[in-house]
């Protein structure tokens, strides 16, 4: 399926000693009047931020053991109830998250001989819309060009043949009340499903988005070109479904053994590979997806997790992540292991939980221009490739643009955070994090309580953006 961490922080104090997690009555910091970062002592940390600067503070679960149940308690707040405002405006965002199938009778409408598809539409959709269906259909084979072929040959991945015949087959047939544009059912190739090499594009977008662009394009012509462009993007996502789960089921018999961060967030990632620039616009909603984490968000997406879909965002990233730092075959080999769940990276020869703590701090380096880290991760900015490009634009949502994210991060930051200036308090799953905006700034400093010594939490002083 396909549906998509923009983070802050910087420098590092680590308070190291054996009565480490003492509750401390008082710790004065002495901030210097620019962007700067620091941990957060538990207890009362006084310190003051600059008029025309404004605090957020990101918090982290570094807890390292797999799949740890539950959440550990933490909560933030002013130290005192005066507080200082500060003029800026927030927006806001959301995503929804769903699918449907159900049984339905399809009508064979097109065979690519050259590419061995097979391209279906539900029947009593073509009946209801023939032409749009039909030319739908025309102009996507027409732009696929050799996307499939080069999705294959980028990660060293090709097509089962489950059946047998030598056809991928391409169903298009509405999802119900959805908004996901395609689908992979790993099932059809494992069992229990359809047993044939196939996906799935919903039709109802088909039909919305079409609807719409005819309304905004000069042509007919135009309105189907735009359309046929956005779903090579989703072809190219549930195609990579479809090939890693096809490489992981014959090589293991289970098709089911990556969590979701890696599922979603690498087959969001191929289409920039495949697909270069082009899957910029449509990836970075994808992006934005990631900072709705909230700390309701885990690394590993644990059942029915209600954030769940920020697993595009932050898994694209991440994935973007590795390729700058291990290259196109490092990444290539996260994409072909079968060792499951978050021992992929072992493939590349890092633990999980070191290469995930690295990549938050990294990305939040990254942003605020600020360093920040525990321990040894990594606190350098990142500079490379995608990991790069995804942090310097934003999607504009009201009206398509990419624009400039330099010099507007407080900004972008602070729509999808939540305030915290009137206390904040919560639960982080291990390795979950979040980011909260103080949209008024304490005068005194900020109260920081935890359950367990495995959250940490940082404050982070940049220039306001009005």
């Amino acid at each position: 399926m396909r549906k998509f961490l923009l983070i802050a922080i910087i420098f590092t104090l680590l308070f190291v000693s054996c009565d480490s997690d003492a509750y401390h009555d008082a710790n004065i910091i002495e901030t210097s009047g620019s962007e700067e970062s620091f941990e957060l002592a538990r207890g009362n940390n006084y310190f003051s931020v600059p008029a025309g600067y404004t605090l957020y503070t990101l918090t982290f679960n570094v807890e390292s053991s797999y799949l740890v149940d539950g959440t550990i308690g933490f909560s933030l707040r002013g130290i005192s109830s005066n507080m200082r405002s500060i003029s800026t405006s927030w927006d806001g965002v959301s995503v929804r998250n769903g699918s449907g199938r159900t049984e339905r009778s399809l009508t064979l409408r097109y065979t690519d001989e050259k590419r061995k598809l097979l391209y279906y539409v539900q029947s009593d959709i073509h009946s209801d819309y023939p032409v749009i269906a039909d030319n739908f259909i025309e102009y996507l084979d027409a732009a696929l060009g050799t996307t499939l072929e080069d999705t294959e040959k980028s990660f060293g991945l090709s097509r089962y043949d489950k059946d047998g015949d030598g056809y991928l087959r391409v169903v298009i047939a509405p999802f119900g009340d959805s908004d996901v544009l395609g689908c992979f059912v790993p099932n059809d190739i494992s069992g229990g499903g359809n047993d044939c090499d196939v996906i799935y594009l919903n039709w109802d977008l088909i039909l919305e988005l079409f609807e719409q662009y005819a309304e905004e394009e000069s042509s007919e012509e135009a309105a189907y070109e735009r359309l046929a462009a956005q779903f090579v993007l989703v072809t190219e996502h549930e195609y990579f479904h479809y090939l890693q789960m096809s490489h992981i089921y014959l090589e293991t018999g289970n098709s089911k053994i990556i969590f979701k961060l890696f599922t979603e967030g690498l087959a969001a990632y191929s289409e920039y590979r495949v697909l270069g620039e082009a899957a910029i616009g449509e990836l970075l909603p994808s992006t934005k997806a990631l900072i709705l984490m909230q700390d309701s968000f885990g690394p590993f997406v644990l059942p029915n997790n209600p954030c769940s879909s920020a697993a595009y965002g932050a898994g694209q990233l991440l994935a973007g992540y590795i390729e700058d730092r291990y290259g196109e075959e490092g990444l290539n080999r996260v994409v072909r292991s079968t060792r499951g769940g978050m021992y992929v990276t072992e493939d590349i020869g890092v633990d999980f939980e070191e290469l995930y703590s690295d990549f938050v701090f990294s990305l939040a380096t990254t942003a605020f221009g600020v360093r920040v880290g525990v321990g040894n991760h990594v606190t350098t900015p990142v500079t490379l490739g995608f990991t790069r490009k995804m942090i310097d634009s934003l999607y504009d949502r009201y009206n398509g643009k990419v624009v400039s994210l330099t010099g507007t991060v407080s900004k972008y930051i602070g729509y999808a955070v939540e305030n915290a200036a009137t206390g904040y308090e919560s639960g982080l799953h291990q390795l979950g994090f979040v980011i909260n905006r103080w949209d008024d700034v304490p005068e005194a400093g900020i109260t920081f309580d935890r359950d367990d010594p495995s959250v940490v939490s940082y404050a982070i002083i940049v220039p306001t953006v009005y």
